[in-house]
């Protein structure tokens, strides 16, 4: 009987460790869990930010596009400019070379007539 007792106690505490280790493991797992959820809830956070982030470049980008297109209009319009100005200028080269040469010829011809 004492020897019934003693297994009975020993089943008893068997059962007791077990239930400690049961708790024990059931614990660790609640918090992992709640590891997982601040993790979880961390990385929506992040992802937040980043398309938060992403969203700013995109209008960055647009921009600078925008600025592009704006130069490349002006630099069009300034060569258009240009050579108009060239065009002018080989006219008014022209209009002079013939302006002096009449102005030598009158010369020429005032010199040649009135001596």
């Amino acid at each position: 009987q004492q020897q019934q007792q003693q297994q009975q106690q020993q089943l008893l505490i068997q059962q007791e460790d077990t239930s400690k280790d049961r708790r024990a493991v059931a614990q660790r797992r609640a918090e992992q869990a709640e590891q997982i959820a601040q993790t979880i809830a961390s990385l929506g956070t992040m992802f937040s930010r980043l398309a938060t982030l992403v969203a700013e470049q995109s209008e960055k980008i647009d921009r600078i596009e925008d600025s592009v297109e704006a130069g490349l209009a002006n630099a069009e319009d300034a060569h258009v400019a240009m050579q108009k100005y060239f065009d002018i200028m080989r006219r008014g080269r022209g209009t002079i070379l013939l302006v002096f040469g009449l102005l030598l010829a009158f010369i020429v011809v005032f010199l040649v007539f009135f001596r």
